[in-house]
């Protein structure tokens, strides 16, 4: 299998995972769910692993920034042919109803957990890099 592929497939199984871990923690009986719709939206962050990899302010800032974008993107694309999984409507600091400011601490968590991710496949020499 292609090396870009594996990375691929990897980073899209650990967006799909982060966001069921993070939703779960959004109500009280800890049920978490996401959609596959998104698992090649996460699977795009591969192209940005250079970034991942050298873990700094400026990076990181760059990488939320770009995921925010991507959100952004991404949402108002899938609104219009009606198929977002995600929508703000009651809520503070978002924009046109599919990006959500107010998780910027969120998403730099999931990139700081991205670059582990990178690190460990570097560290293994798994061929991902």
């Amino acid at each position: 299998m292609d090396q870009t592929l594996k990375g691929m497939i990897l980073y899209g199984f650990h967006g799909l995972f982060s966001e069921i871990v993070f939703t779960s923690f959004t109500n009280y009986n800890l049920t978490g769910n996401t959609s596959l719709i998104m698992f090649p939206i996460y699977a795009m962050l591969y192209f940005f692993r250079k970034y991942m990899y050298k873990w700094n302010l400026r990076n990181a800032t760059y990488l939320v920034t770009t995921v925010l974008f991507y959100e952004l993107l991404f949402g108002s694309i899938l609104k219009y042919v009606d198929l977002c999984p995600w929508y703000y409507s009651n809520r503070f600091y978002t924009v046109n109803n599919v990006l959500n400011l107010s998780y910027i601490p969120a998403w730099y968590l999931f990139t700081y957990s991205l670059h582990q991710l990178t690190r460990l496949f570097y560290c293994y020499e798994l061929q991902i890099y």
